[in-house]
């Protein structure tokens, strides 16, 4: 089956092709591609990755056939695994404190602003390192299909692996406070943290990079807080290397492309990759492990 316009893989020489069940698998689907990174549990060691991209967006019965055909003829992917993390990257959302959370009403929270249908299923897990439960929603035949490729299929929330991310990356680099955003095809997250808590979290449509930054000054105005003064990281799709970073510069003082790994093991061709495009991948992995 032919679905990609590119492929990127880097797999480290260790990496056991005969023994492909044992890694850990951790996904980030879209509409766009479809991503993933293999762990050696035993040692937390990423020792591959592949990024399928689409070119442009797909139904998601179209999803459904290329998930299919890689879990049955990809040489990591085919077969039976112990343990794969699924994220599958959309804006619906819902933020919780973990003492007040029920899971009997995630779907209510989901529907003030995101209606179900009947592809859609909700997930939630909390975010490692914080008293926050996050869900969102994943199309039912995603969840089934792996579920039946899987003796422990994990659905995490792409926004639990992002704010977990800047989690790591404040008390990285030694930050009381900072902004972070995520940019994918037609929308974008922000993030606000403070002394090693989430103040803020929303994510927002956009056509035109002008509109992602009228949300970000509009939320850094909303939160009283100042642009000349605070710092912002960027991950995601390729506007965050070069068009977005030169705009938000003219209003933000501090801008930097969250490229790096905190505590995590990988293999050195992972530094062959502008891993800002790829940082949620490990994200994933942590909050399923």
């Amino acid at each position: 089956m032919n679905y990609t316009v590119s492929t990127i893989e880097k797999i480290d020489e260790r990496f056991d092709f005969n023994n492909t069940s044992k890694y850990i698998k951790s996904i980030q689907l879209s509409l766009n591609g479809f991503s993933y990174i293999a762990t050696n549990p035993d040692e937390s060691t990423h020792l591959a990755l592949r990024h399928y991209d689409f070119g442009t967006e797909i139904p998601i019965k179209r999803l459904i056939d290329i998930v299919a055909d890689l879990f049955k003829n990809e040489d990591i992917l085919a077969g039976y695994h112990n343990h794969i993390n699924l994220s599958f990257v959309s804006r619906p959302w819902a933020m919780v404190p973990e003492m007040l959370f029920n899971k009997n009403n995630i779907n209510k929270l989901l529907d003030i602003n995101y209606k179900a249908d009947e592809f859609s299923d909700a997930a939630y897990c909390k975010i490692p390192g914080s008293n926050i439960i996050i869900a969102s929603r994943i199309p039912t035949k995603l969840v089934n299909l792996l579920d039946d490729k899987s003796s422990k299929l994990n659905i995490i929330p792409h926004q639990a692996a992002f704010l977990y991310n800047g989690l790591q990356t404040l008390k990285h680099n030694n930050h009381e406070r900072a902004f972070f955003m995520a940019v994918h095809d037609h929308f974008f997250e922000l993030a606000y943290f403070k002394e090693n808590e989430i103040k803020f979290y929303n994510n927002f449509p956009y056509n035109q990079y002008a509109d992602v930054l009228y949300y970000t000054l509009a939320a850094m105005e909303k939160l009283e807080v100042s642009p000349a003064h605070s710092s912002l990281f960027l991950q995601g799709n390729d506007l965050v290397k070069e068009i977005i970073p030169n705009e938000i510069k003219k209003h933000i003082k501090n801008v930097y492309l969250d490229n790096q790994l905190y505590k995590e093991q990988y293999t050195y061709h992972f530094d062959q990759l502008p891993m800002y495009k790829y940082k949620l991948l490990t994200g994933i992995y942590r909050c399923g492990s």
